[in-house]
């Protein structure tokens, strides 16, 4: 059963785009309500009926109540009312409006110290994708979170680039496979401080590859595959890695893609 606050009257989209984490537009989106210091009051998905009215879907009734009475201690002079909205209600209200809520709406578990930043420094690095979709500022929290972003993340991203140079001039300097080692565990710390590191996961494969441990390796280039989607390097040791792996079908199928991918690059040049 889901948990649903209505949230009404002519100032409606102003209130929320001062409370939220995204911009109140014409699309849904997942959004977050935080506190002053960025800890997570409630994962919401919201739902924009027009200007005045639009809907939040939350994860249990608990939280649902919890945010209400949150969002209520700012509302001052605006034209803002909330109101708890059954599922049963709300579909029969709009049964074309209910319709957009997806089918896989997932939220994160978290506890009621967590923080966005707490959640991203924990390993789950797709959270800023999913409910800080863009740097929007006005709302609680968005101090915190802009420091983080450009400061703390751009010095771990320094830190996993110093640790894959120093991972790749182990490797290509190594004199026995046994020194691979370090430069797998300096290439994980790389991936760990800096997802978005493509580099940390093209030497990663690569030497799992020269490991002959083509499953891992694999996994690594399908991380490297959805970094960047245009990266000729994953999808070509992709087919290499099937191939040794004997999937003869699968590696065409990636080798396919790695020729669409140059052929796109060349018409970029």
């Amino acid at each position: 059963m889901l948990n649903i606050i209505e949230i009404s009257g002519t100032d409606a989209k102003t209130f929320i785009n001062a409370q939220s984490t995204i911009k109140v537009s014409t699309g849904n989106n997942y959004c977050a309500f935080l506190s002053p210091k960025s800890e997570i009051k409630a994962l919401t998905y919201l739902i924009k009926a027009d200007d005045s009215k639009i809907f939040l879907i939350l994860k249990d009734e608990a939280t649902t109540e919890k945010l209400k009475s949150h969002l209520e201690k700012f509302i001052i002079l605006e034209d803002v009312e909330l109101n708890l909205v059954s599922e049963t209600n709300f579909t029969e209200q709009d049964p074309e409006l209910s319709k957009q809520i997806p089918e896989d709406l997932n939220f994160e578990d978290y506890s009621e110290t967590d923080s966005l930043v707490k959640l991203h420094q924990n390993g789950m690095h797709k959270i800023f994708d999913k409910y800080f979709p863009e740097e929007k500022g006005c709302f609680p929290g968005q101090e915190v979170l802009s420091k983080y972003i450009n400061i703390g993340l751009k010095k771990r991203a320094e830190r996993a680039q110093e640790y894959t140079e120093e991972a790749r001039d182990i490797f290509t300097q190594a004199e026995d496979k046994s020194e691979w080692v370090k430069a797998k565990e300096l290439l994980n710390k790389a991936i760990s401080e800096d997802p978005k590191n493509e580099e940390a996961y093209e030497t990663l494969g690569v030497i799992l590859g020269r490991e002959e441990n083509y499953k891992e390796a694999i996994e690594v280039m399908k991380k490297l595959d959805g970094v960047n989607p245009t990266s000729i390097m994953a999808k070509t040791n992709l087919s290499i890695f099937y191939m040794r792996l004997g999937d003869k079908e699968t590696a065409e199928e990636y080798k396919a893609k790695a020729t669409v991918a140059q052929f796109d690059e060349a018409l970029k040049k």
